[in-house]
């Protein structure tokens, strides 16, 4: 599918560089560009990644995120301070520049937000089928395989491990676990990796990202998934109550890959034992964090 560029002032140029770079590439503008832009989220006609040519408001943002299916990189070109590139940050965008980036780094950065979709596609699924579970070993690989890229390049790794319930039989959990992990990947960023272990519990990676980040993620998948109905396949739909543990890599005792998954799993625990809505998140100690 080709990049979607959303004109919401004179065009900086952000079309011309990626045709330039080969892009295919759909133009909207006018003062229903945004809107036209939410339309074609979660649909046949959604784009691999949606930029926006000029400053956008945070709810703009916040609809393409929830309305997308997967994973569908957000750029913001154009943020004329550092005020509203944190703005954008904050509302999901997954990257957020000036109006003057140079048009070889803002190629660049494309290309790198679309490569960790793709990649996120190809090597992880929200949910294993239970004949698969057994002996899958694709989330401790994937886990392994971002610490020591953390440790080689000296960079903060997290890592958000989500637990949901409800009152629902054990035949309808996994497809309502689906619901779940769906909704799930409309909050996190695109650079951070769903991945699964041989349980229920849905595991995420996020690269580049310290302690503030990690609780910031955490705070918005409680917000926009705890206490939601989710449709069963039986019919009707059951209220998620949802638990949220999170380690983050540099940490005291944190020194593998073993250690970053022990203390998720550890700092979950403890989340658990509070009443759903809770996130738990250790770095050098346990700290309980709920949303107000």
């Amino acid at each position: 599918m080709p990049v979607l560029v959303v004109e919401t002032a004179a065009p900086s140029g952000v079309a011309r560089a990626l045709e330039g770079a080969g892009y295919a590439v759909d133009r909207l503008t006018g003062s229903d560009a945004v809107d036209q832009a939410a339309a074609r989220m979660g649909g046949p006609q959604q784009p691999s990644a949606v930029i926006f040519d000029g400053a956008v408001a945070s709810q703009a943002i916040e609809q393409l995120k929830q309305r997308a299916h997967g994973h569908v990189p957000l750029v913001v070109v154009g943020a004329t301070d550092a005020a509203g590139r944190a703005a954008a940050l904050r509302a999901g965008a997954d990257d957020s520049v000036g109006q003057f980036v140079e048009p070889g780094e803002l190629v660049a950065r494309v290309e790198a937000h679309l490569r960790t979709a793709r990649a996120f596609v190809k090597a992880t699924a929200p949910v294993m089928p239970a004949a698969e579970r057994a002996g899958a070993r694709i989330g401790m690989r994937r886990v392994k395989e971002e610490f020591q890229r953390a440790e080689r390049y000296k960079e903060p790794l997290s890592l958000m491990i989500a637990a949901a319930d409800g009152k629902l039989s054990a035949a309808q959990r996994p497809a309502w676990l689906v619901e779940v992990a769906a909704h799930l990947e409309r909050v996190v960023r695109a650079q951070d990796l769903m991945v699964r272990e041989a349980d229920d519990d849905l595991m995420v990676l996020l690269p580049n990202t310290h302690f503030v980040g990690s609780l910031s993620i955490a705070e918005r998948a409680l917000r926009e998934i705890g206490g939601r109905e989710l449709p069963v396949p039986t019919g009707g739909s059951v209220r998620c109550e949802l638990w949220i543990g999170a380690a983050c890599f540099p940490g005291r005792d944190i020194v593998s890959a073993d250690d970053l998954l022990r203390m998720a799993r550890s700092a979950l625990e403890r989340a658990r034992r509070e009443d759903a809505g809770r996130v738990c998140i250790y770095q050098y100690q346990g700290y309980i964090y709920q949303p107000m």
